[in-house]
């Protein structure tokens, strides 16, 4: 076990320090500067033969000194946008990355607006817009296969990855992450192993893989400085799911309460939120029934902090339909009836396109009102969930057994 998990400190990469070169350049006017900038650029070529840093640093050099005060401000920007926490403002942060990205294509920088577009690729996936993403992101590897940007490339594939993941593509999805690890295994980029390791964790998790979801958790935990704290508490989070299902139950409370911590401690509201709703889960599974109800009203209490519709619809959504498992669970059928039929609301406003987890939302919703004698509502929603569980068949969707919106046996150790 982990406990009080901190991010150890990262050593930069060549690309980091180009960056901090080309900043230089631009705060101070230095030709030395752009002359560093140009090395790091040159050792980059060298040791990967990514044209990148040789091309970015090439644009750099023809600009003029009117320009380099826009740029040096229009670079703030994007490592201010690309740092913000996950879980809310991304619609704000969307059109702030398009204005930033007309603003670089103007001055003519390519390279920075192609950069730009990796972190639009990241918005559209997190607010679900997953075919907009997609057309981004093939826009993008084209463009980095063609001018040889193995930085821009590893990029796209991570969001690639996550885009598939995100429509159940688990197959292809895993292939992708595997090709991005590779990429930040030469290039030593931090965001391209950990990133994905985590993702994979997530989807050996979703498809029952318990025992290789730990081993990856572990594996990234042990083995990679971590600053980035969102990743440490996703797979805090990820660890403590997949320890439950191997009935390593200590583990699973110390990884829940590390998630936790570190979620206050940072004052991510998303992460909190998400924290306590996986250890509700795991509590209401172990029939736990009162301590699993304080970690779900605490993530709904939360949840009123996200500003952005979209953010606090979906994270409700994940909250209120687990809730709903708990009570029914707890035999409180009438509760679990009004809870599940407020997430699918949700689902509908939102139009969440996971069939799968409709499908267990709709059975669960039968079996509440089955129980208080409501048969023919039942039936209906049965014939819903059916026709869900039908099409997330033909798309090969799956789910962990524990994180399912509807209660099951779950007796695996896998």
């Amino acid at each position: 076990k982990i406990t009080n998990n901190k991010p150890k400190s990262a050593g930069t990469n060549l690309y980091q320090e180009l960056d901090l070169a080309i900043d230089e350049y631009l705060e101070h006017q230095d030709i030395s500067y752009i002359n560093k900038a140009r090395e790091i650029a040159t050792d980059i070529d060298t040791k990967y033969g990514d044209k990148y840093g040789v091309d970015l640093v090439s644009y750099y050099q023809t600009i003029s000194n009117s320009q380099k005060k826009n740029l040096l401000i229009y670079r703030k920007k994007f490592v201010e946008l690309s740092n913000q926490p996950s879980g809310d403002n991304y619609e704000h942060r969307l059109k702030e990355s398009e204005k930033l990205k007309s603003n670089f294509f103007s001055l003519g920088n390519t390279l920075e607006t192609y950069k730009i577009n990796t972190l639009i690729a990241k918005l559209h996936v997190k607010l679900l817009k997953y075919k907009i993403a997609e057309i981004v992101i093939n826009d993008g590897l084209n463009f980095a296969d063609k001018h040889n940007y193995l930085f821009l490339k590893g990029h796209f594939l991570l969001w690639q990855a996550k885009n598939l993941s995100e429509l159940s593509d688990f197959s292809l999805a895993e292939s992708v992450f595997k090709e991005t690890i590779k990429i930040g295994e030469v290039l030593k980029i931090e965001e391209l192993l950990i990133s994905p390791g985590m993702t994979l964790a997530a989807i050996y998790l979703k498809n029952d893989d318990n025992k290789k979801a730990l081993k990856t958790v572990e594996q990234v935990l042990n083995n990679y400085s971590l600053s980035n704290i969102e990743h440490t508490i996703s797979l805090l989070q990820i660890g403590g799911v997949s320890a439950f299902n191997l009935k390593l139950y200590n583990l699973s409370e110390g990884y829940f309460h590390d998630a936790i911590t570190l979620s206050k401690k940072h004052s991510n509201s998303y992460a909190l939120i998400m924290s306590y709703t996986f250890y509700g889960v795991t509590l209401a599974q172990a029939q736990r029934f009162e301590k699993a109800e304080e970690a779900f009203e605490k993530a709904k209490e939360e949840t009123k902090k996200i500003q952005e519709e979209a953010s606090r619809l979906n994270v409700s959504s994940i909250t209120l339909g687990y809730q709903a498992k708990a009570k029914l669970l707890a035999g409180q059928f009438t509760k679990a009836i009004e809870l599940y039929k407020e997430t699918l609301a949700i689902i509908d406003k939102l139009e969440i396109t996971n069939t799968l987890e409709a499908g267990q939302i709709q059975e669960g919703l039968a079996i509440a009102l089955e129980k208080i004698g409501r048969e023919d509502e039942a039936k209906q929603h049965i014939t819903i969930a059916k026709h869900y569980q039908e099409l997330a068949a033909s798309k090969e969707e799956r789910a962990n057994c524990l994180l399912s919106f509807m209660p099951n046996i779950c007796n695996t150790t896998r």
